[in-house]
């Protein structure tokens, strides 16, 4: 009977202290950088972020994650180019999302295992994208995406398109 209590004792406090250890708060602080850019018609991305282009005009790029990511995340602009990066160190494992403006973009190379993504149909009417790393690319476009690969990786794409027919007079 005391072995009994001395069990459910013990099991009570294991299962008190790993609730309280679960229950602090681990998030490291998030925060945002702004970077003034103007008039870009080149990306480079060097380091393992997520790129999300947006429809709206800047003069700025946008990055968002934790503030001790964010201090290692470089974007420099050279000419209408625009490279981001961190040092060989630093990896921000895809946990720095970075706000580009789509208009004007006309060419995206990727040399590295970033994800470039469009939560929005991207209104360009063409856009490039050089794949050199192992990457994921999900954009939405209304105009021509040309996807173009290195020969040292292998490539799965899909194509959805949707044909839209215009509605010309009658009733509706």
């Amino acid at each position: 009977m005391i072995m009994k209590k001395v069990v459910f004792l013990f099991t009570a406090i294991l299962c008190f202290i790993t609730q309280q250890s679960f229950s602090i708060d681990k998030k490291k602080p998030t925060g945002t950088k702004t970077v003034p850019i103007t008039n870009i018609s080149k990306m480079i991305i060097n380091t393992d972020v997520i790129v999300v282009p947006r429809n709206q005009p800047s003069d700025n790029i946008t990055l968002e994650g934790s503030q001790d990511l964010l201090g290692q995340v470089s974007v420099e602009q050279q000419g209408e180019t625009v490279v981001i990066g961190a040092p060989k160190k630093a990896n921000p494992k895809n946990k720095v999302v970075v706000y580009v403006p789509a208009p004007g973009l006309r060419s995206i190379e990727i040399n590295s295992s970033a994800k470039l993504l469009s939560h929005w149909i991207i209104d360009n009417p063409s856009l490039s994208i050089l794949v050199n790393g192992n990457c994921h690319v999900n954009i939405k476009s209304t105009g021509f995406v040309n996807v173009v690969e290195n020969d040292a990786y292998e490539m799965e794409y899909y194509v959805n398109q949707i044909q839209l027919t215009p509605i010309v007079g009658g009733d509706r």
